[in-house]
Parts: structure tokens; sequence; C-alpha cells
């Protein structure tokens, strides 16, 4: 999956459920670096993207094979 198709997909899950960047983010990375994943301007570290998959309540495998 392309850089730019992860952060849609993260920026997908959390539209659906309902949280905004900050809530997403908070203790995990900052929310420029946020918005720099969603926008497909950062490929996530592994480690804040499972943080991330998880606050979201899927699995870095899920939002990879989306």
């Amino acid at each position: 999956m392309q850089t730019g198709e992860i952060g849609k997909m993260i920026y997908s899950l959390r539209l659906e459920k309902n949280m905004s960047q900050e809530d997403l983010c908070r203790g995990i990375c900052s929310v420029t670096t946020l918005y720099r994943l969603e926008t497909g301007e950062r490929r996530p570290d592994i480690l804040v993207f499972q943080a991330l998959c998880q606050r979201l309540g899927k699995t870095a495998d899920y939002v990879v094979s989306c």
C-alpha cells in the first residue's frame, strides 16, 4: 500500500469514529505529524502507525489490506 493510501485509510477511519486529529494523536504524535500522514506527505513510523490503528480499533494489518 502506498503512503497516500495509508493516510487516506487513517483519515477515513478517524472520521468514521467521529474523532478529531487531536483526539486521535494525543500521546502518540503531534497534530502536524498526523496531518502529514493523512495527506500522504509522510510515511508513518511503524510504532506510531500501530498506536494510531489501535486507537482507531483496527489492526495495522487491517488498515494496510484495505
